[in-house]
């Protein structure tokens, strides 16, 4: 059976959403099952429901990686999210589209296309996942090597470039699992700039004009399916095969910690997207707000949502924390209303967005 790619789709008799082309405006490094589950999945519907019209630049952080199969694909791959939504199985199908091509730097073509996407006018966001060793700085990484063994040497090659070319800043999303993921990936790159005795115009480009956020990312991903019989079948109801084929539960929450700059790139879900903004003080009692977001958030219709504005989501947090059947309550309005909610407040004195599942939204009320 053919392979997954583009021709192949149209002749599939597939009905869904795709795009097939658009500009580079994210460079990921990392093209495994969780960020192609979650991320590039949220990229994926803003194309789809907000305009964004953009694409991911996939760049292999390793030697061994799924460059070539991805390219084969033309960036395709099908995604099935799996779990229940107010009571029902949910077995959703979608071929992700918002995935351009998969570099490897590793190879010299690869790694001269990455420096050009770099340098690129339509770059606004760099995302990573390199797994929770990723983020660490690694001293024996030169300036001229093609390419540096760590991550962060890489970015600092990359983020050199593009001011060397005088491209505005971008923002930084890291999804590694550890604490303070962005300010990490900030401190190891400062790091290679000092080692590397770059100019202080670039160390002001960095910590000024680049934004690093912080991020929480949570989605169960079990990845590619490996039962056998179950692939046939699906190949034969798909009409295609698909070795990228990749699974997630339907839950999933990103939380990003960044600053007003996060408006500039992402403000197209605040105008696009049909959510309606509530904003509700919190006074410490945590009964009564969860049954104003309650009352607020009925109805929800499907791909719409309820923005609430909490003054002081950290303590709303904590004390959530502190109450089970309270924090089951909560759990169970996100699973009766589609899970469309956004929680923006202040939180660690920073602007932070909880996604719940359909919206990537930061910005402020």
């Amino acid at each position: 059976m053919e392979k997954l790619n583009y021709e192949v789709l149209k002749n599939s008799g597939y009905k869904g959403y795709t795009l097939k082309e658009a500009p580079e405006k994210v460079m990921q490094f990392g093209e495994g099952n969780f960020l192609r589950a979650f991320v590039d999945y949220w990229f994926d519907l803003a194309n789809e429901k907000a305009g964004w019209n953009g694409k991911c630049c996939l760049v292999q952080p390793i030697a061994q990686g799924l460059s070539e199969m991805i390219n084969e694909q033309e960036g395709l791959y099908t995604l099935y999210l799996r779990g229940s939504e107010n009571g029902q199985k949910i077995d959703d199908k979608r071929v992700i589209s918002s995935v351009s091509r998969c570099l490897n730097p590793y190879e010299k073509a690869g790694y001269e296309a990455m420096m050009e996407v770099a340098a690129s006018d339509d770059l606004e966001i760099i995302v990573s996942n390199t797994t929770e060793a990723g983020i660490q700085y690694d001293p024996s990484c030169k300036k001229d090597d093609c390419p540096p063994s760590s991550f962060p040497a890489k970015l600092t090659q990359v983020l050199y470039h593009r001011y060397q070319s005088g491209k505005k800043g971008i923002i930084m999303l890291a999804c590694e699992l550890i604490d303070n993921n962005g300010k990490e990936l900030l401190k190891c790159v400062n790091q290679y700039i000092e080692q590397w005795k770059l100019e202080d115009g670039f160390k002001k480009y960095v910590n000024e004009e680049c934004t690093f956020c912080g991020s929480l990312v949570d989605r169960i991903v079990p990845g590619r399916i490996r039962d056998a019989k179950e692939v046939a079948e699906l190949e034969e109801k798909h009409g295609y095969a698909d070795p990228l084929l990749d699974v997630g539960e339907v839950f999933g929450v990103w939380v990003i910690e960044g600053d007003e700059k996060l408006n500039d790139i992402c403000n197209f879900f605040q105008s696009e997207f049909k959510f309606s903004s509530k904003n509700l003080k919190y006074d410490n009692n945590i009964s009564e707000l969860i049954k104003s977001i309650d009352k607020q958030c009925k109805p929800v219709e499907k791909n719409a949502g309820v923005c609430v504005s909490i003054n002081n989501f950290d303590q709303f947090l904590k004390d959530l924390n502190k109450d089970e059947e309270l924090k089951q309550k909560f759990f169970d309005i996100l699973e009766q209303s589609n899970n469309n909610i956004i929680f923006i407040g202040n939180v660690s004195s920073k602007d932070s967005v909880v996604l719940n599942n359909q919206i990537f939204l930061p910005f402020k009320l």
